[in-house]
């Protein structure tokens, strides 16, 4: 396979730079880096990337899915979805994309769509549907530490990495990996506590909170800011003879969070307590040199 560098992968945020398909390198949390154009577009989210569950610096949520490589096409987004407990404390973070975060919540009349909101705020009715989600949640924990372990191979088969630093970081990764899988069990073994004490039947709690990382466009304008994805273009060169043109499959990713976030305490519509990410100023980047980490 053709293979162009780019730094090892781990599940939550460690590491080196992030390459953007032959572009300067970009650190920026969050940021969005296309790995490949052939066959498919695969980009990266940087490994740079921090949410903090309050203003301690190092006080950092568990962050599944950075830096790792992701299939996308024209229409899809990338976004950032946080999960709360039934005390409003965050549990994890998962990078995720698709033409939408799908969620819906159940109401007396019907099924309901989260997106475009940004929030899902949940009542009883919600409960058993909530729990099985979390099953498929789990599924694809299991494919992203799969995708990260390939990926570490891969960068010690192309010599990019010796023989014990390979080692360390598929270490590394599965202790990573048991306690966000710990995490996400006891997790769904409490959502049958998660309306103790709520007022009444319909009274909403935050299960879930997403956010936009990127999005797809075909608007190439040069005010809009992005990364320009080029699939190969897929048609016949010719019909009966003539030669034709196909469209030009090329789209337009654009940025939307290139920042840290720290989680704020809000009430929505005046009602429901809530958390918000909000922008936060750049947390320092702790590293490992020679066996002690810098601070």
């Amino acid at each position: 396979m053709a293979y162009a560098y780019h730094a090892p992968i781990h599940i939550l945020p460690a590491g080196v730079e992030t390459v953007k398909g032959g572009e300067s390198r970009d650190v920026s949390p969050f940021a969005v880096s296309i790995i490949n154009n052939s066959p498919n577009i695969q980009v990266k989210v940087s490994r740079f990337s921090a949410i903090l569950k309050s203003p301690n610096i190092k006080d950092k949520l568990n962050l599944i899915g950075v830096n790792v490589p992701m299939d996308i096409q024209y229409g899809d987004k990338i976004w950032l979805e946080i999960f709360y407990d039934r005390n409003l404390s965050p549990v994890f973070g998962l990078i995720n994309y698709g033409k939408k975060w799908g969620a819906q919540t159940y109401t007396p009349s019907g099924s309901v769509d989260v997106y475009p909101n940004e929030l899902e705020l949940i009542t009883k009715n919600d409960l058993s549907s909530k729990i099985d989600e979390l099953g498929s949640t789990t599924s694809l924990v299991n494919d992203v530490y799969q995708k990260a372990y390939e990926e570490i191979t891969d960068e010690f088969r192309g010599g990019f990495i010796t023989q014990s630093q390979q080692d360390a970081l598929h270490s590394g990764l599965q202790a990573a990996f048991n306690v966000i899988n710990d995490n996400i069990i006891k997790y769904k073994q409490d959502m049958n506590q998660f309306f103790v004490a709520a007022p009444n039947a319909t009274y909403k709690k935050l299960f879930r909170s997403y956010t936009l990382i990127a999005y797809t466009t075909k608007d190439m304008n040069g005010e809009l800011e992005g990364l320009i994805a080029r699939p190969p273009n897929i048609g016949s060169p010719s019909q009966g003879g003539v030669n034709t043109s196909t469209e030009d499959a090329s789209f337009k990713i654009v940025q939307t969070l290139a920042t840290d976030l720290l989680l704020a305490d809000i009430c929505h519509q005046n009602r429901y307590p809530a958390k918000l990410p909000i922008p936060y100023h750049r947390a320092p980047y702790y590293f490992v040199y020679d066996g002690k980490e810098e601070v």
